[in-house]
């Protein structure tokens, strides 16, 4: 009997064990879910801003970017940079919670064509 009581205690722990392990690979696929369309959202703006060319003005902006059921919005910052080139930084955020950003990009833009990468 009390063999039993030890061989249940072990499976229970277990089955914990593993439970945990599955709740915590469902988050991580959520998370990079999120990221991965944060990055067409990203994107997507950028290639807005690259169709503006010259019309990009320095300042701050914030637009909705939504990919399927996931509610996103881009706040976008353009800075003047010495050179005539102007630095973009996107940070993707959700609508209801937007502490953390889902995703930060920095790119250098001018003349209507990217000339640095992101982050």
């Amino acid at each position: 009997m009390v063999e039993v009581l030890v061989a249940l205690a072990i499976v229970s722990v277990a089955l914990a064990a593993a439970s945990r392990a599955v709740a915590n690979l469902t988050e991580n696929h959520g998370q990079l879910r999120d990221r991965s369309l944060a990055q067409l959202s990203a994107e997507n703006r950028l290639a807005e801003l690259r169709l503006e060319g010259a019309a990009v003005r320095p300042g701050t902006q914030r637009s909705d970017c939504p990919q399927g059921q996931l509610v996103l919005v881009c706040l976008t910052r353009v800075t003047a940079l010495p050179s005539g080139l102007r630095e973009v930084s996107i940070d993707v955020v959700r609508k209801e919670k937007p502490v953390p950003p889902v995703l930060s990009v920095t790119q250098v833009l001018g003349g209507g064509e990217a000339a640095g990468a992101g982050r």
